[in-house]
């Protein structure tokens, strides 16, 4: 394979066990979205490839009340799985390359949920509106993903990633700048005062008003 420090070697995808679905069916729902993401990352046009890492189900992971916004005083948890693979990718002259960028595609992510929803209701007999994928998620894809777009891609998210990190460390830097130029405004505001205090005083103890008007018409 490629000697790059920058290849994804592995993709992992999560998928929660939807709320739709009773928690007796999990072990079958995880089994066929297994299959579904087999179908997706594990093959192309009948050509099954070696490149299966494992699909991890996670049972006992638990948050609280306030994590799930539970309605009940209990603590709450969901299954969920965790489907890992080799991103491989066959190129026109048949030869196998991993390619992240290739496999999980802004096509792929368009239609994901959606064609998960319709592998499940076929193969747990259920109607697509019990399964809950796509619950909400349009409005998260919009919300941080791009849009209309409905995705980013790798290197596009990349460069977000780095500015979003660079924007970040300028406005603390900022921030910083700010809350010095604050604290001397304070210190010369301070002296200004003292100063206009010890002026008052001498003007007090010595009559200083003539040589004052001298110097204003002068200048």
């Amino acid at each position: 394979m490629l000697k790059r420090k920058d290849v994804n070697v592995m993709c992992d995808v999560v998928v929660t066990l939807p709320e739709t679905i009773p928690q007796e069916r999990a072990d079958e729902f995880f089994s066929v979205i297994t299959d579904f993401f087999k179908l997706k990352f594990c093959q192309k046009d009948g050509v099954k490839f070696n490149n299966f890492i494992g699909a991890y189900i996670h049972k006992d992971e638990t948050l609280t009340q306030k994590e799930l916004k539970c309605s009940e005083n209990v603590i709450c948890a969901r299954y969920h799985e965790h489907f890992s693979f080799v991103p491989i990718v066959v190129r026109d002259n048949g030869q196998k390359r991993v390619c992240a960028n290739d496999v999980v595609t802004l096509k792929l992510l368009k239609n994901f949920h959606q064609d998960a929803e319709k592998y499940i209701s076929e193969h747990m007999n259920i109607p697509i509106s019990d399964v809950g994928l796509t619950t909400g998620v349009s409005k998260k894809i919009k919300q941080y993903t791009g849009g209309k777009r409905g995705a980013f891609t790798v290197p596009e998210l990349r460069e977000l990633t780095e500015l979003s990190n660079y924007l970040k460390s300028e406005n603390k830097q900022l921030k910083e700048q700010n809350e010095l130029l604050q604290n001397r405004n304070i210190e010369l505001q301070l002296e200004l005062d003292k100063s206009m205090h010890a002026l008052k005083i001498w003007q007090h103890e010595e009559d200083i008003t003539p040589i004052f008007e001298d110097v204003m018409t002068s200048l």
